[in-house]
């Protein structure tokens, strides 16, 4: 139940059980800082979109180059929720999935008919349609006619998937891979090995 409660009120009952130092966490108190929600600061999105770009084009091998205008500005009009880990993780799916230099509307999930998607599913939603999120991702992939004559869609597609999730897993997980195994159900040779193959080690 307190992994859903703000960070603040669980070391709160961390302190009131004897788990977390109370003096350390006075101090820590003393010194606390204001983050705005991303939301605040549309000014900043751009600049994180370079950096995600930048650093899911080396983890991915990618070359992109930057969002087309007409992403930039839905993505700073959009409320993000999530905050920066949403935008974070939408950026990295897009370059994973997108074959262009300047990535499109039809490269994100969070889009639909051109225009920012009135959300089906929730960012923060446990209960997931995974379904639907798949065939989001794929109908425009399956409208371009010159990925389907390369040969290797079914490759490429489970290729990059795998990719995402294990990546998005164990930073969600802090890099334990024990956690990892056990959220995946695969096992931590199967973990390594994939880790390896995709640069996460």
């Amino acid at each position: 139940m307190c992994g859903s409660l703000p960070p603040q009120i669980k070391i709160w009952k961390d302190v009131t059980r004897g788990e977390f130092y109370g003096d350390l966490y006075y101090k820590l108190k003393a010194a606390t800082i204001y983050m705005p929600l991303l939301r605040e600061r549309a000014d900043d999105i751009p600049l994180l979109i370079d950096y995600f770009i930048d650093r899911f084009n080396r983890q991915f091998n990618k070359d992109v180059k930057a969002v087309s205008p007409d992403v930039m500005d839905e993505l700073r009009r959009y409320p993000w929720p999530g905050n920066v880990r949403e935008l974070e993780y939408t950026i990295q799916a897009a370059v994973a999935m997108s074959k262009r230099r300047v990535l499109d509307l039809d490269d994100f999930l969070l889009f639909a008919g051109g225009r920012i998607r009135k959300t089906r599913y929730k960012f923060s939603e446990r209960k997931s349609n995974y379904g639907q999120i798949f065939q989001d991702v794929l109908i425009p992939i399956l409208r371009d006619s010159v990925t389907l004559s390369a040969g290797s869609l079914y490759r490429h597609l489970i290729t990059e998937l795998e990719k995402v999730l294990i990546n998005a897993v164990l930073d969600q997980t802090n890099n334990s891979q024990t956690k990892t195994v056990r959220i995946l159900g695969i096992s931590r040779n199967t973990l390594r090995t994939r880790m390896k193959e995709y640069g996460l080690l």
